[in-house]
């Protein structure tokens, strides 16, 4: 095993290729060191800094990298982390690396280059990703609860699998994202542009305030969400949104046949010109719903709920 003091004493750069299984870095000064191709499974890289460091290609299964600082200026972290600030601002690269069921727990990553960097199985709880791209990066079965990923790009991710339980995906971009087996509990998603496809997904509990919906969601479910000014475009057939917060959500594009709505708040919702067959709006206060050309023959609703859509819809 590779010693700390002797790396740092040596103030070696170059790794390129070499067998470095379980070694210790912790707390080293990584600044440009080069790792290309290297195996490092194990290795310890806990609070490194590693701005501009260069792990492409590299195997670093199950290494860890608790609190490290992959990036090059940032200042504060209430969490903990080292404070840095280099010039010229570089992160790591980690293109094409083998990070499966490595540990990046409250790690910092700032002008990420992500490539196809393979994260399966990897733990990333409190890791901060603002802002990065992130386009087809692997997070397959990853646990990102408690992350940071707002206003983050992350086109063609794999979500799949993956723990986001209260993760913070504000205003994030999930232009065809895999989210299959995802699990977004009290998950933040407010403004986030979300394109993707996740029949019966669970959604429970998640803020989707003002964010953008695109994608097949039949079945999913959206209990008890916050979805205020949200825009579904899709199918959301058989949908749950019990429970729901749905002010000025608009559902006009979208069919929403078999869903239910009950108990949701539904004020100012736009539902104009949808076929409402089997949408069960029980216990919804429907005086303030849009429903304008819209087929409300087999809505399911209360004797008044009903005579209320019937008069709207025309």
């Amino acid at each position: 095993m590779a010693d700390r003091d002797a790396i740092q004493k040596e103030g070696r750069t170059d790794y390129r290729g070499q067998g470095l299984k379980g070694a210790c870095f912790s707390g080293a000064d990584l600044r440009g060191a080069d790792f290309t191709g290297a195996d490092l499974a194990g290795a310890d890289f806990s609070y490194a800094v590693l701005a501009g460091a260069c792990f492409n290609e590299a195997k670093l299964e199950g290494a860890r990298f608790f609190r490290a600082v992959v990036s090059g200026r940032f200042q504060d972290d209430p969490a903990g982390a080292l404070a840095v600030s280099y010039s010229p601002a570089q992160a790591a690269k980690f293109r094409g690396a083998d990070l499966a069921q490595a540990d990046f727990e409250h790690a910092v990553f700032d002008e990420f280059e992500s490539g196809s960097a393979d994260f399966t199985g990897a733990c990333l709880r409190g890791a901060k990703f603002r802002g990065q791209n992130l386009g087809r990066i692997v997070l397959r079965d990853a646990d990102l609860s408690g992350a940071d990923l707002s206003s983050a790009s992350m086109s063609h991710a794999d979500l799949s699998g993956a723990v986001l339980s209260d993760a913070c995906l504000r205003g994030a971009r999930l232009a065809d994202a895999r989210l299959w087996g995802a699990r977004l509990t009290r998950t933040d998603l407010s403004q986030a542009e979300v394109e993707a496809d996740f029949p019966g997904g669970d959604l429970s509990f998640v803020s989707l305030r003002g964010a953008r919906i695109l994608g097949n969601f039949s079945g999913a479910k959206f209990r008890e969400s916050d979805l205020t000014g949200a825009a579904l475009r899709g199918d959301f057939t058989g949908a749950s949104f019990a429970g729901a917060i749905l002010r000025g959500t608009d559902f006009s594009m979208s069919e929403i046949r078999g869903s239910d709505m009950s108990g949701a708040d539904m004020d100012r919702a736009e539902l104009r010109s949808l076929d409402l067959s089997g949408v069960n709006f029980f216990g919804v206060n429907l005086e303030r719903v849009s429903v304008k050309g819209a087929d409300v023959a087999y809505a399911l609703a209360s004797r008044e709920g009903m005579e209320i859509l019937r008069s709207k819809s025309s």
